[in-house]
């Protein structure tokens, strides 16, 4: 007598086949990618080679300054001069509090004042660019010089007239005429005549006193004992 097939039996038989070699293929296919993880690409930079930028040295210190750092020139000292000759009636303090004659009331002072007669001649400190030439509400007739190195002095309180060619973007050299002391200022219209001198290294106010050489500060300045009791 002949046997006659299942159909449906032999369905799952094929259902249960086909399900088998898929779980098969899906543990092989796992192992596979494990094993790929496990292993290091050389090329991948997770080897022991630094990766790519790392510029460190074996005993080096890789720390760099940020760009436009306050850092004051090495050079700078030597080759500012005093842009004139005079007394220093009142100091560059930008902490401490100063009474102000014309104010009636105690503020700090960014610049350094340099008392001189009127109509004295006001000079470059250093070699450089004409930065700005402006009218300030309450420091008068100003002109700034860039030189470099992120340093730019400042010259505040001038004569309204300046000498011809002094405009923004000219060059001048150390020690070239740039403007005379007037009495611009209205905020500081009670003081004696004077120049209020400021320097600005990296954007931040600096002393301008740190930066004269030497022989200037001997050959130029004297100093207001009321100012400088030390």
């Amino acid at each position: 007598m002949e046997k006659k097939t299942n159909p449906l039996k032999n369905s799952r038989i094929l259902y249960i086949a086909v399900v088998a070699v898929l779980c098969v293929t899906a543990i092989i296919i796992g192992i596979v990618a494990a094993t790929s993880r496990a292993k290091p690409n050389p090329d991948d930079g997770s080897g022991t080679q630094p990766p790519a930028g790392d510029t460190q040295q074996p005993g080096g210190d890789t720390t760099q300054p940020p760009a436009g750092g306050n850092e004051k020139p090495t050079d700078a000292k030597p080759q500012y001069l005093c842009p004139l000759a005079g007394v220093v009636s009142k100091k560059h303090d930008t902490e401490t509090l100063v009474f102000s004659s014309t104010m009636g009331d105690w503020r700090v002072h960014a610049g350094l004042d340099i008392a001189s007669s009127l109509g004295e001649t006001v000079r470059a400190s250093a070699a450089g660019t004409v930065k700005e030439v402006w009218e300030d509400p309450m420091m008068g007739t100003c002109l700034s010089i860039d030189h470099g190195d992120e340093v730019i002095t400042v010259y505040k309180n001038l004569n309204e007239v300046l000498p011809d060619g002094i405009v923004a973007g000219a060059t001048v050299k150390a020690g070239d005429a740039i403007g005379a002391v007037g009495e611009s200022a209205l905020l500081e219209l009670a003081d004696e005549p004077h120049l209020h001198f400021e320097m600005t290294v990296g954007g931040q106010a600096v002393d301008p006193l740190a930066y004269l050489s030497e022989e200037s500060l001997s050959a130029s300045l004297t100093f207001d004992e009321e100012v400088y009791e030390d």
